[in-house]
């Protein structure tokens, strides 16, 4: 954290309305539980951008169409109540022949005309995400009559809302929108197109909390349960620990990469924290802390086997409980001052490894043993800006010096190769390092960097 009294700035900011700062200092003087907060006054505006892939029918080429969507999202949500998404909108562009055409002529060759403008509407699912299980809420946009460049690319943007049931919710909401069907025309010409996605894109997350401000006593500690820094911290788990105020947080746009030593090759990270939820502590002494969700996509490494043999593979990242299904990393963030410190575990698979560009059979599960165990520091984090968490080689503590990784195990369908994949990647004083910053937050060119 750069200091206390830039975190105390941030915080202000980000509570407005809530009084969560005046509630966390006079609470560990002995003062009253917290009222109920004003829970439509804490918002934030999101921005995601994705790319869809959308066809006007059977036989036609589905062509690529970039999207960005921005919203804007409640920090919290009382139990029980719905979710309301405000200011909803996707923005995207056309070529002008595929804009359709005006039904009349209105020259006096009686040649038709392209349209001048054009206007339609968009329909998408809102998904909402507890505890694992996806509803969706149908979602109606409409585009305004948007004039029509006839020398090039038209921009539209469809415009909505709409209010989600959450049901009994007791931990946090993940958003997130579905891909859409889109209709534009002008009269009685229309074209509509039909876009896919391989997955929905993520909107952010809300924290669930009772009438009177408090997170759900969904998960009781045990009594007398030591408070410590989360060796990794899942919603749950966060939402156990006694003595803090939680507060919801926009989801981070996470950056960085890994470095394997033996391998000489360098991963690149690029991922979202979801989930994301700000602990501020209601006794002294404890610290503050944040904690989420990370779901990594799958890294291509590239490298030379023996230092000659061009061999490349992917590599996925996947949380301790994988084998039950679970795919999203826990994260937690640990904020004592001056010392700020991060911790993950996860398991690392390798598939589609090729050596010389022929296939190596690996089969399904080539992994890690056991999880590799990272620890990262750093001095500049703030739990609502972001900032960069690293291992770093010349830490004093040899813990945050690097990550060892395990050994391999499972590999080979038809031979045991899990010695030659361990003999090539597994090993001491491997590096990482991680930048993080909300994901409707430009980048910031002064910003600490990987």
């Amino acid at each position: 954290m750069r200091s206390r009294r830039r975190f105390g700035r941030a915080l202000t900011a980000f509570t407005a309305g809530v009084g969560g700062v005046a509630l966390a200092a006079g609470a560990a003087a002995g003062a009253s539980p917290p009222s109920k907060p004003s829970t439509d006054s804490v918002r934030h505006q999101v921005v995601a951008k994705t790319e869809y892939d959308c066809g006007t029918g059977e036989g036609a080429v589905a062509q690529k169409l970039p999207v960005e969507i921005t919203a804007t999202l409640p920090n919290f949500v009382e139990q029980g109540k719905p979710v309301k998404v405000d200011d909803l909108a996707f923005s995207f562009s056309l070529a002008h022949d595929a804009i359709p055409p005006s039904p009349a002529p209105t020259s006096t060759s009686g040649e038709p005309s392209t349209v001048v403008t054009a206007r339609g509407s968009a329909t998408a699912d809102l998904g909402t995400t507890v505890a694992g299980k996806r509803t969706t809420t149908p979602l109606k946009l409409s585009i305004d009559d948007t004039p029509v460049n006839p020398a090039g690319t038209t921009t539209f943007t469809a415009k909505g809302g709409t209010a989600a049931a959450i049901g009994s919710a007791t931990s946090t909401v993940l958003l997130d929108m579905g891909a859409p069907v889109i209709t534009l025309g002008s009269g009685t010409a229309e074209t509509t197109f039909t876009c896919t996605a391989d997955a929905p894109t993520t909107l952010g997350s809300a924290l669930v909390r009772t009438e009177d401000g408090r997170t759900p006593d969904n998960s009781k500690p045990a009594t007398g349960k030591k408070t410590t820094p989360l060796a990794a911290g899942g919603t749950a788990e966060t939402l156990s620990e006694p003595g803090y105020i939680y507060f919801g947080v926009e989801p981070f746009k996470i950056d960085g990469y890994s470095t394997v030593k033996k391998a000489k090759t360098r991963l690149k990270i690029d991922t979202v924290l979801v989930n994301n939820i700000f602990g501020s502590p209601l006794e002294t002494g404890l610290p503050s802390k944040q904690t989420g969700d990370l779901r990594f996509s799958v890294m291509k490494a590239n490298l030379l086997g023996f230092d000659f043999v061009p061999t490349s593979a992917d590599v996925e990242l996947l949380p301790p409980d994988y084998e039950g299904g679970n795919a999203t990393v826990p994260a937690a963030v640990i904020l004592y001052p001056g010392d700020i410190t991060s911790h993950l575990e996860v398991f690392v698979r390798i598939t589609n490894v090729k050596v010389n560009g022929v296939p190596l059979d690996v089969g399904p599960n080539c992994r890690t043993a056991t999880p590799a165990s990272i620890d990262l520091t750093t001095t500049i984090w703030d739990p609502v800006a972001g900032g960069i968490l690293k291992t770093d080689p010349a830490a004093k503590d040899p813990r945050y010096r690097g990550f060892t990784l395990p050994a391999f195990t499972g590999c080979g369908r038809t031979e045991p190769l899990s010695p030659l994949i361990s003999g090539l990647n597994s090993g001491p004083d491997n590096q990482a390092c991680i930048t993080g910053r909300g994901l409707s937050t430009p980048p910031d060119p002064s910003a600490p960097k990987c």
